[in-house]
């Protein structure tokens, strides 16, 4: 997620900084291979083709259990 500058001319714009981390960049990008949505279906499909089973078994044993990854975005 690129961070993106907002523009404005109140003074306190300049105070608050909204940037997304690493962290959640990946585990949001890991929760999308596990559940798609319409638009990232076909790219989540590339990625079960191209990656072994073995990293599906264990996404979903680590992500299943958390609400399947939500959790982690506290």
């Amino acid at each position: 997620m690129p961070l993106q500058v907002i523009e404005a001319i109140d003074p306190l714009t300049s105070l608050a900084r909204l940037e997304a981390s690493p962290v959640y960049e990946l585990v949001l990008g890991l929760r999308t291979l596990l559940l798609p949505a319409r638009r990232t279906n076909a790219r989540a499909a590339r990625a079960r083709e191209a990656l072994e089973p073995a990293f599906w078994n264990e996404l979903a044993a680590v992500y299943g259990r958390y609400a399947d990854g939500g959790l982690f975005f506290e």
